[in-house]
């Protein structure tokens, strides 16, 4: 049994490194490919950085695996584009005071926020909250609410979801993607990105699964390079390799992008900025990679415990664990220390008042 079960786990942790290896071999086919022909290309240029990001990751896991994966038991029978910077408008959408109700339903009310060229946004929430509706609003879809919307009218937008519904699949995938009028070379380092390569981009685009079919429009508008990019629950359709394509794209991508997702990697992978519909509010928070996931974390951990001024302790508890990695670090000035003990001790004393308003109540 223990030869059974030990060769299995063997075979799968060898087919884990012959995938790695593939794929870290493609990526740099891609990268020495496309270094030579980006040139003054500022997206390819971005975009071979997160191909080596990425590479340089899958190296170090492939090195962990081969010194720490596990042994077989011996058996001692005999059996780079030209784009243009579009993160250049400095407000691309601006919310004040916005309320909404659907069939005498408060969804969300008094949000207030301002959205910046290049910001990429993930709007989150439970199912019938309000997500798309506010999405809808902040597109200019949906008239029928409470408070003041501008979206930036010379921003170009496009939308994933319109972009598969009018998609011309009779056609190759090479030929869809020339009428964007880039070239064909150009055109082909692209498709690589998203491991579509060689002979593959002459196949139907009714052929694909709607894995590749996703990652062939988005990569058409990628290259189309618009102002804001909609995505509304892009990973319905996506296998893994999909999401991970449509990540790296979106990272090189210098514009503005709004995202509604479950998907938590995504958009801590992603994104920025989290709008999150809770309790007919729209919270507002924006981070790093590593905060977005401690915003997560938090959040995760407070619904459970918290009804009253959760909101607050919530940013709060975010902010004390921040604070809790800052003060870790051994070459922090003094002065600098002293601040972060002060912010420290202010900010737990903050969430115990909140706390006690909860109990007292």
């Amino acid at each position: 049994m223990e030869k059974i079960t030990n060769e299995n786990l063997y075979n799968k942790q060898q087919q884990e490194i012959r995938d790695l290896k593939e794929n870290i071999s493609q990526r740099k086919q891609w990268f020495n490919k496309a270094h030579k022909m980006a040139g003054t290309n500022d997206h390819l240029r971005a975009l071979s950085k997160k191909h080596v990001s990425i590479m340089r990751s899958k190296e170090k896991k492939l090195e962990k695996l081969k010194e720490n994966g596990v042994e077989r038991i011996k058996d001692n029978s005999s059996i780079k584009l030209t784009l243009n910077n579009n993160n250049s408008f400095k407000t691309a959408i601006r919310v004040e005071n916005l309320s909404k109700s659907f069939d005498k339903k408060l969804l969300f009310k008094d949000g207030n926020f301002t959205i910046n060229g290049g910001d990429k946004v993930g709007i989150i929430g439970n199912n019938g909250s309000g997500k798309t509706t506010l999405l809808n609003i902040l597109l200019g879809e949906d008239k029928n609410y409470i408070g003041d919307v501008y979206l930036n009218p010379n921003m170009k937008i496009s939308s994933l979801s319109q972009y598969l519904e009018v998609v011309n699949e009779e056609i190759t995938i090479l030929d869809y993607l020339l009428t964007t009028n880039e070239t064909e070379n150009i055109i082909r380092l692209y498709l690589g990105s998203v491991f579509i390569k060689g002979d593959r981009v002459n196949t139907l685009i009714k052929n694909l699964s709607m894995g590749e079919k996703c990652r062939v429009i988005f990569t058409k508008i990628i290259i189309e390079n618009p102002d804001l990019i909609i995505l509304d629950e892009p990973t319905n359709y996506m296998d893994i390799l999909s999401k991970e394509s449509v990540s790296l794209l979106l990272k090189s991508y210098s514009g503005t992008a709004l995202v509604v997702s479950h998907d938590r990697h995504l958009i801590s992978t992603v994104c920025n900025r989290i709008l999150k519909i809770e309790n007919n509010k729209i919270i507002n928070f924006t981070g790093n990679h590593t905060e977005i996931i401690e915003f997560f974390t938090c959040n995760k951990t407070s619904n459970s415990k918290l009804k009253v001024n959760k909101d607050e302790i919530l940013m709060l508890q975010c902010r004390l664990s921040k604070l809790s990695g800052l003060l870790d670090d051994p070459s922090l000035e003094k002065d600098a220390k002293l601040n972060y003990e002060k912010e420290f001790l202010n900010t737990s004393r903050r969430i115990s008042e909140l706390r006690d308003i909860k109990y007292k109540k």
